[in-house]
C-alpha cells in the first residue's frame, strides 16, 4: 500500500463519544482540550462507539484518556493515553481511566526517571482499587507514555492493543504491538496452567473469563478462586507487559493506535495501520482517523455477517441493492461489542 507524506500538528487532545465531540474530564469517557506539550510535536484523539443491541445503544464499559503528566520542572514530563475496556460492569473501567494517570504521575519512581517501575505499580495500585467492586467487575489496560527522552512506553494487561507504526517510502507498516492475555494463547496458558489452582476451560481463565490479565476481577469466597475472600481467580493477574522503544531509532513518521478488542476482534493490526495511516496522509486529524477505524470496523464486521448468514441467499448476497439494503438494515445492530480507539501521532 502506497502512502503519502503525512503532516502533524501540535499537541492537543480532542475526543469524540459516539460521533460527538466533548471537552469534559468528568464523563469518564472523554479528555478536556489541554495545553501544547514540550516532549514532542504530537496530537492525540480518540473515538468510542458502544455495542448496539435490537436497535438501540448497549450499556457502554470502554472509557479512554489522553493528557500530558508531570509539570517538567518537579516531575518529567510525558505524553500518555490508555484505553480501558470493561467486563462485568463498568466501576473498574472508569475508576482506572480516572485514577492511572495521577497514580504514574505522582510515583516517586516517575519523578526518578524510573518509568518501567512506575508502571507495574501503579498498575497494582489501581487493581487493589477495584476490590471494592462487585465480583468480577474487571478491565483490561492499555497504556502509552512517551517520555521527554522520546521513549515510547507501552504497559498492557488483557486484550486491548496498542501498535506502533510508521510510514516510511509511502509504505505504512507496523513496527511493534502489544501480546494479547488470552486464555487462547499458548503463552498466557503455560502460565496459568502453572499457577496454583490455575484452570482454563473452554478457552476461558476459571471456565469465566476470556483474559488472563486484567485491573480487579476480585471474587468473594468463589470455588475457583485462590484462599481467602476478595481474591483473584486462580491465574488472573494483573501484571502489566511493558515495551520499551527509542522512538528515535524508528525512521519515518510514527503513530500510536491504542483500541479495544471490539477493533482487534475484526480488523489485524496491519489493516489498522494502513487505514489510520491513510486518513493521516489525506489531512485528517488523529480524532477523524480513529472515527473512521471505528466506522470501518463497524463496516466490516457487517460485511462478514453477510457473508456468514445462512439465512440469506448467495444470489442477494452478490446483487448489490440488494446487499446495500441488508447492510443499511443490519448497521443499526452493529457494532456487536463496544469499540474504542485511540490515534496519536509522533514527529
Amino acid at each position: 500500500m502506497k502512502i503519502k507524506s503525512l503532516m502533524f500538528g501540535t499537541f492537543f487532545v480532542c475526543t469524540a463519544h459516539a460521533g460527538n465531540v466533548i471537552a469534559a474530564a468528568d464523563e469518564g469517557h472523554v479528555s478536556p482540550v489541554i495545553s501544547t506539550a514540550t516532549t514532542a510535536t504530537s496530537m492525540f484523539g480518540g473515538f468510542n462507539q458502544p455495542r448496539r443491541h435490537s436497535g438501540k445503544l448497549g450499556p457502554n464499559e470502554d472509557f479512554f484518556f489522553s493528557t500530558n503528566i508531570g509539570d517538567g520542572i518537579s516531575t518529567p514530563k510525558s505524553m500518555y493515553g490508555g484505553v480501558f475496556d470493561g467486563h462485568g460492569g463498568k466501576k473498574a473501567s472508569e475508576l482506572a481511566n480516572k485514577e492511572m494517570h495521577l497514580h504514574i504521575a505522582m510515583n516517586p519512581y516517575y519523578k526518578q526517571g524510573n518509568i518501567r517501575q512506575a508502571l507495574l505499580d501503579s498498575f497494582n495500585e489501581v487493581d487493589l482499587m477495584c476490590n471494592e467492586f462487585p465480583n468480577r467487575d474487571g478491565t483490561t489496560a492499555t497504556v502509552a507514555l512517551i517520555d521527554s527522552n522520546s521513549t515510547l512506553w507501552l504497559a498492557n494487561v488483557g486484550d486491548s492493543r496498542a501498535i506502533l507504526c510508521n510510514v516510511e517510502n509511502d509504505q505504512a507498516s507496523v513496527i511493534s504491538e502489544t501480546h494479547d492475555h488470552k486464555a487462547s494463547d499458548a503463552q498466557e496458558r503455560v502460565r496459568v496452567l502453572a499457577s496454583p489452582g490455575g484452570k482454563i476451560e473452554n478457552d476461558r481463565l476459571g471456565g469465566f473469563l476470556a483474559i488472563t490479565r486484567a485491573l480487579g476481577n476480585f471474587e468473594k469466597n468463589y470455588g475457583m478462586c485462590q484462599l481467602g475472600d476478595n481474591q483473584k481467580a486462580a491465574g488472573l493477574i494483573s501484571v502489566p507487559e511493558i515495551t520499551e522503544i527509542n522512538l528515535n531509532s524508528v525512521a519515518g513518521k510514527k503513530f500510536v493506535i491504542i483500541a479495544s478488542d471490539g477493533v482487534w476482534d475484526t480488523i489485524s493490526s496491519k489493516m489498522a495501520c494502513e487505514l489510520t495511516a491513510q486518513q493521516l496522509t489525506a489531512g485528517g486529524s488523529p480524532e477523524k482517523a480513529a472515527e473512521q477505524l471505528i466506522l470501518n470496523t463497524v463496516n466490516i464486521e457487517v460485511e462478514k455477517l453477510i457473508d456468514s448468514a445462512k439465512n440469506v441467499s448467495e444470489a442477494d448476497k452478490s446483487d448489490t441493492q440488494k446487499r446495500s439494503l441488508l447492510k443499511s438494515a443490519w448497521m443499526d445492530y452493529m457494532p456487536a461489542d463496544d469499540c474504542t480507539a485511540v490515534v496519536i501521532t509522533v514527529n
